[in-house]
């Protein structure tokens, strides 16, 4: 119910999932935005992983929009995998400084600067 409400639509993982794309580029051109996790899923443990999919620099490649690198902070204690409620604990969310894409940048080369900068944010 509150994923509806929030206008979340769904991805389905370990594809290249092209209606999904279609519907993020979309709503981008409509004015909206997007929460994208450029490594496909939730950490089990407050750190960034080295590796984002390529879907984030395509995203970023093809809006043209800028990209604001952001790193979430505490959510394995407030909602730990197979949990049904979300616990009181503290979250802590930290943005960075925009990122322009350069035009032709390769989206993989795109999706690893967003996760360079995620790592720098999160200290």
């Amino acid at each position: 119910w509150l994923l509806t409400h929030v206008h979340v639509f769904a991805v389905k993982r370990n594809s290249a999932d092209l209606e999904a794309l279609k519907e993020a580029l979309r709503r981008i051109k409509l004015g909206g935005g997007l929460v994208v996790f450029p490594e496909g899923r939730r950490q089990e443990k407050d750190q960034v992983s080295a590796d984002a999919l390529p879907g984030v620099g395509f995203l970023a490649a093809k809006s043209g929009v800028a990209v604001i690198p952001v790193f979430i902070k505490g959510t394995q204690r407030a909602l730990p995998p197979g949990a049904k409620f979300i616990a009181p604990e503290k979250i802590s969310i930290i943005f960075g400084e925009a990122i322009h894409i350069e035009k032709n940048m390769p989206y993989r080369d795109i999706a690893q600067l967003v996760m360079q900068r995620i790592r720098s944010i999160a200290g």
